[in-house]
């Protein structure tokens, strides 16, 4: 479930694998329409739908693909098969290197990663003491951007959303609605983001391009690829008076970000997997 709503449902829901081998562009990796089916088989065999009938492909608003590399042992074979576990590296340049992990394991990898820093540097590393007169990292006690004053509201409040995104940082943005209210308009038609965010992840994010913005400051672009595409124009033009873009590189992002939709449809129209 994605993107609670105040009755208790949800915008979107996400499905999706890591365990598909990809020997593609490593630039720009895509979801094909193997992919979306074997996702849509796998949803439809563990759920039923309220009216009974199964997730086709035209219910999906948008999809993104990412690539994850993991450690490959002597036996390793299926990609599925492979260890989540990261391995920090050292090379004979002294060149540090994680490979491997995952998204929930982020802060340990980063962890350790710094410990064998630091024993290069030959620096002392700060901890605050552990349980069993074990040393802990300090990260595990420093609180994430927006978090310090940070109180929880209801449900039905009317900057909920706004809160839970940019936790005490929410009354920045609040400050740009109040010096402009146009920023308090959607950012893309039917979905819940706000100029004003657009306007914030450029001063205080660095965002530099369309694509920041719809895919990466904000998430509007894998909620709903087609709202953003149409939005693209009038989103380019907002951002593009704080970047002081001209024309050219106006209709150059445009260009940039149409460009990523149609490789994304054209991907899911063709499989390349048998």
């Amino acid at each position: 479930p994605w993107g609670p709503l105040p009755d208790g449902t949800f915008e979107h829901c996400y499905v999706g694998t890591t365990d598909t081998d990809f020997d593609g562009d490593l630039d720009e990796p895509q979801a094909d329409a193997a992919d979306l089916d074997y996702v849509l088989r796998a949803l439809n065999h563990s759920i039923t739908t309220p009216t009974g009938d199964p997730i086709t492909a035209a219910d999906v608003t948008a999809v993104w693909a990412g690539l994850r590399p993991l450690v490959k042992s002597a036996d390793s074979g299926r990609t599925a098969d492979l260890s989540r576990r990261h391995q920090v590296a050292v090379s004979d340049r002294g060149v540090v290197t994680v490979t491997g992990g995952k998204l929930t394991t982020y802060r340990q990898m980063a962890e350790d990663t710094v410990d064998v820093v630091l024993d290069r540097l030959g620096r002392r590393r700060s901890r605050w003491p552990g349980p069993w007169g074990r040393d802990r990292s300090p990260t595990r006690r420093l609180r994430l951007d927006g978090a310090e004053g940070w109180r929880r509201s209801a449900g039905d409040h009317p900057h909920h959303r706004l809160s839970r995104r940019y936790g005490a940082r929410a009354d920045e943005v609040k400050d740009l609605i109040r010096a402009d209210p146009a920023l308090a308009d959607p950012l893309v038609p039917d979905l819940r983001y706000l100029r004003a965010e657009a306007v914030y992840a450029v001063r205080h994010e660095m965002a530099t391009t369309l694509d920041d913005v719809l895919l990466r400051r904000t998430r509007a672009h894998l909620h709903d690829r087609a709202a953003c595409r149409a939005a693209a124009p009038d989103v380019a033009a907002l951002i593009g008076a704080e970047l002081g873009w001209d024309d050219a590189e106006t209709d150059a992002q445009i260009a940039s970000y149409l460009a990523l939709c149609d490789a994304e449809g054209a991907a899911t129209r063709t499989p390349t997997r048998s």
